[in-house]
């Protein structure tokens, strides 16, 4: 979906007494993959006039595959300073409790729930140290809902991390991974960049292939949940929830 206004659900995912630990990025930078149409004489309408020049920065709204890089320019909420990302979604997968939960205990408002794991290389093309940050991606749902990623207290095993390293300045890259839960045996239709909610989004389309599986989760019991939305001047989300071990 491109424009408009999306609600953002915030769902998320914590496991007690523990945090996705953001790992180092890797030496190796994106392999060259075709980028969104762009210019990097000027910034295109919808950045931050304060950006970063000389880049080219993808068009907002443009709608990418999987494994396209887009040059993105982010203003972090707790940011005076305007920075600039090559993102490359490389992977979006469905799972399911019983197959990737199988050490947690799930609540029961998040069984009808459908998990789906999201693979992205990013580096930081910029002057800006963005180390610890969360990766600003947010999952796009058949219900038109935007999804900010889930967050652990520990590390989770089968997708992670969901942080920039620390430090991560000019020339870093990071592979990470996000879990996003798909409410109400929905689909993740695709993964976009949409700081603000008035920015046109950038999004990489979930591939057809990419099945949703049946929510469903091999473990039992219960576990205290609370989540908070808001949606002011950045399309992101305050969530929390309890997955125990």
């Amino acid at each position: 979906m491109r424009g408009g206004r999306l609600s953002v659900a915030g769902v998320g995912v914590v496991a007690a007494g523990l945090m996705l630990a953001a790992c180092g990025g890797s030496d190796d930078k994106p392999a060259p993959t075709s980028s969104a149409s762009a210019s990097a004489t000027a910034i295109p309408a919808g950045y931050p006039s304060a950006a970063p020049t000389g880049l080219a920065y993808s068009e907002p709204g443009s709608e990418l595959e999987v494994g396209t890089s887009a040059i993105v320019a982010w203003q972090p909420a707790q940011s005076t300073e305007v920075s600039a990302l090559n993102v490359r979604v490389t992977a979006i997968r469905a799972t399911t409790f019983a197959e990737s939960f199988q050490d947690w205990k799930v609540s029961d408002d998040l069984k009808t729930s459908v998990p789906y794991f999201v693979e992205a290389s990013i580096a930081n093309v910029s002057d800006a140290d963005l180390g610890g940050l969360l990766v600003p991606l947010y999952g796009e749902t058949s219900a038109d809902t935007l999804l900010e990623p889930s967050t652990f207290a520990s590390a989770f095993k089968p997708c992670n991390p969901a942080n920039f390293p620390k430090p991560f300045a000019r020339g870093a890259i990071a592979q990470v991974c996000l879990v996003y839960l798909v409410p109400d045996g929905g689909q993740l239709t695709g993964v976009t960049f949409r700081p603000t909610e008035e920015f046109l989004p950038i999004i990489w389309k979930t591939p057809e292939e990419t099945a949703s599986p049946s929510p469903t989760s091999s473990a039992t019991g219960s576990t205290s949940s609370s989540a908070t939305a808001s949606a002011t001047n950045s399309a992101s989300s305050s969530a929390s929830a309890t997955i125990t071990p």
